[in-house]
């Protein structure tokens, strides 16, 4: 099944374009099913980076941190289902961000704790956190940045990213000597 994301994404590629496929292949963060967790693979981009888009992520989908830290904590969302709204339904995932050879990476799993958790499992099924995590998925699989510009701070020279380009495939350094910082737009440049 194709998610809201990837078909927002197909559509602004034909409106640019470009090949859809070839584009999505391009920015789609790497990830596999290790058996137990999503693993996903951002590559050379910093760990921040990645912190920043999980937490605005999550934050947007109505998660809370419980335990830990933005980078390595457990995360929680409750809502309340059934005929008069009074089933709580506790949405529970542990998730890692982490640097290993100069790649980051970041897991995602189901967490289970406590007599609400089962509680879900009997009213809910196991399926609506296997539901919910898919809808993570998809949304994280394309969490790398897919258009924007790259601007010097000394010259105000810039660059437009082309698709399946990502910021972090350039250096920092811009040939007048200054630093070059990532804008989605540059709109505040050009007035």
């Amino acid at each position: 099944m194709v998610s809201n994301d990837e078909i927002k994404l197909r559509l602004e590629c034909k409106k640019e374009g470009l090949d859809p496929d070839k584009t999505l292949g391009k920015i789609q963060v790497p990830y596999e099913w290790t058996g137990a967790s999503y693993l996903f693979n951002f590559g050379s981009m910093p760990v921040e980076e990645v912190t920043s888009r999980i937490d605005k992520l999550l934050t947007k989908r109505g998660y809370s941190l419980e335990d830990g830290t933005l980078s390595h904590g457990v995360c929680i969302k409750l809502t309340y289902s059934g005929v008069c709204g009074d089933i709580p339904k506790l949405y529970r995932f542990e998730f890692e961000i982490y640097s290993s050879r100069g790649r980051t990476y970041f897991t995602i799993t189901k967490s289970f704790k406590g007599l609400i958790m089962a509680m879900d499992k009997i009213w809910n099924g196991k399926n609506y956190l296997d539901s919910e995590l898919e809808k993570i998925v998809n949304k994280i699989k394309y969490l790398k940045p897919f258009k924007g510009y790259l601007v010097c701070n000394k010259c105000n020279k810039y660059y437009k990213l082309q698709f399946g380009e990502s910021p972090y495939d350039f250096t920092d350094k811009c040939e007048c000597g200054g630093k070059l910082k990532y804008y989605e737009n540059i709109d505040f440049l050009l007035k």
